[in-house]
């Protein structure tokens, strides 16, 4: 049976640890994004809903609610909230999901169907994502927000969990502390189970801002070859493909003809990053 996918993207419009002044002044700027680079970009997706994380129901723009399904709920859980609201509404409807956070977007043509091959090459791999990495206890869990994963590899995480997707359960004092255990506990059902939980790094790129990374992200880049310098940024003549870019770093509103704004310089579609001192 022919595969299909539904993309959906987590979204929240409320306060975040990043505020980017676009956000600030628009706050479905982040929901426009995402409808401006799935217009502008060729894919075969099945379905695409946006799943708010919301305290009150919204009115939602039409420019973005007449692309995607639109489900509201309370903001609980975070962005894995939304993605086990998700799976508990449509299941095994679809073979395969791609779970996306709204400021994380796709730049290649056919994304969906990249992904999903790319997937399907790699042995006992039920979840391919943007970065893994180790953390203590959980050695591959998905350090960013963005993947595809089988509905097989859902059931899988969900049946380890006591029937539902990993999210902490109730509203929190430190909810990106709860959002950040959720992560790690993501795909340990997977991993118990003996299947596969990797990332695309070595044939695409995943581009973070850069002004704000922790010390482990750093690590996550320089052990991939993709970092240099005090303050470190992205090497130049690193030339993976970009398959993700954050939109709090890119301006896809506002796009150049060969890629994205970035900071203080150019990301390219084909990865290649030139800056601003480069080019004095």
């Amino acid at each position: 049976m022919a595969a299909t996918i539904h993309y959906i993207a987590a979204a929240y419009l409320g306060v975040r640890h990043f505020m980017d002044p676009r956000f600030v002044a628009d706050r479905w700027y982040y929901l426009r994004s995402q409808v401006e680079m799935l217009g502008r970009l060729k894919h075969s997706l099945d379905a695409i809903t946006f799943v708010i994380n919301t305290d009150a129901l919204v009115g939602v723009p039409a420019d973005i609610a007449s692309v995607a399904r639109i489900i509201q709920r309370p903001n609980i859980g975070m962005s894995y909230g939304a993605y086990a609201h998700a799976f508990a509404t449509f299941g095994d409807q679809y073979s395969h999901y791609i779970l996306n956070e709204d400021d994380y977007l796709f730049t290649q043509d056919d994304f969906d169907t990249l992904l999903l091959k790319e997937m399907e090459s790699r042995p006992k791999c039920e979840l391919l994502c943007g970065t893994v990495y180790e953390h203590q206890g959980y050695p591959f869990c998905p350090a960013v927000s963005c993947m595809i994963v089988s509905s097989k590899g859902l059931e899988v995480i969900a049946s380890h969990n006591g029937g539902s997707l990993p999210h902490h359960p109730v509203s929190v004092a430190d909810p990106y502390g709860a959002g950040y255990e959720s992560q790690k506990r993501f795909s340990d059902g997977l991993v118990q189970a003996g299947y596969k939980v990797e990332d695309w790094l070595l044939k695409w790129s995943t581009a973070f801002r850069m002004d704000d990374h922790s010390s482990l992200c750093t690590r996550w880049f320089s052990r991939r070859g993709m970092i240099e310098g005090s303050p470190h940024r992205v090497r130049a003549d690193f030339k993976v493909p970009a398959m993700v870019v954050s939109a709090q770093a890119v301006n896809v509103l506002h796009p150049i003809s060969d890629g994205f704004r970035w900071h203080d310089g150019t990301i390219r579609k084909d990865g290649s990053v030139s800056f601003a001192a480069d080019n004095a």
